[in-house]
């Protein structure tokens, strides 16, 4: 199982040539749509899942974040994707004690069927209590890296990076983020044949894969999975 991690942008159409570019060369099993990624407005999840769903015939999974949200607003979005027949939701906590955390979400989320029940690893038993059916680890940068053991789908992210500017941009919003960029990793010099290397680990089980921007990295993923 593949899944992958999808930020629209404000043109549909561009966003469906991307994804149907990526699909001629990658088998996807559901794409999840963040929930206004880095703290910045953005299309609304449910409302992007939907059309993509509908659009390529691919399980989409809606974003449901507590940040700066009450019960009422989330039961309205677990309502909402239940009402659109969306395959699955994600949960994740806010950015703050005030809002509600992702275990909150998930024990509002009891009630509903959905096929997907996705969280981060972050108290990983305790998510899996409420429910979740797959956990998504932070980026991977290291194919000898050590994956949690749990009785769920533990889905490790592949996230690859072409250019060495990008790590300043990650450095920036590392706390947001919630991830460091190993240093071995930055000092590589050739970023594409270093991601292929990584590739081999992604490859032998399921994994979660993000585009940092599908539309300028499509040539290099052609290239990679080709």
């Amino acid at each position: 199982m593949i899944g992958l991690e999808f930020v629209p942008s404000d043109d549909f159409g561009e966003d469906l040539k991307g994804l149907e570019g990526l699909l001629e060369i990658l088998k996807i099993d559901f794409v999840l749509i963040p929930d206004n990624p880095l703290g910045k407005a953005n299309v609304s999840s449910l409302v992007c899942a939907k059309m993509i769903e509908d659009r390529l015939g691919i399980r989409a999974v809606s974003t449901i974040s507590g940040a700066g949200k009450s019960k009422e607003n989330i039961l309205s979005l677990l309502k909402g994707a239940s009402y659109a027949s969306l395959s699955g939701i994600a949960c994740v906590s806010g950015d703050c004690g005030k809002n509600l955390n992702a275990i909150e979400i998930l024990n509002l989320a009891r009630d509903f069927d959905f096929v997907f029940k996705i969280a981060t690893t972050q108290n990983l038993e305790e998510k899996i209590r409420c429910g979740i059916t797959h956990a998504i680890t932070q980026p991977i940068f290291s194919p000898s890296c050590t994956l949690p053991s749990a009785s769920i789908a533990i889905l490790p992210s592949f996230m690859p990076i072409f250019s060495h500017k990008t790590f300043e941009i990650i450095h920036r919003n590392q706390k947001i983020l919630g991830f460091p960029i190993p240093l071995e990793y930055q000092k590589c010099q050739n970023l594409m044949e270093e991601n292929i290397k990584l590739l081999k680990f992604f490859q032998t089980k399921d994994f979660y894969f993000i585009p940092l921007n599908l539309k300028k990295q499509l040539p290099y993923f052609q290239e990679m999975f080709g």
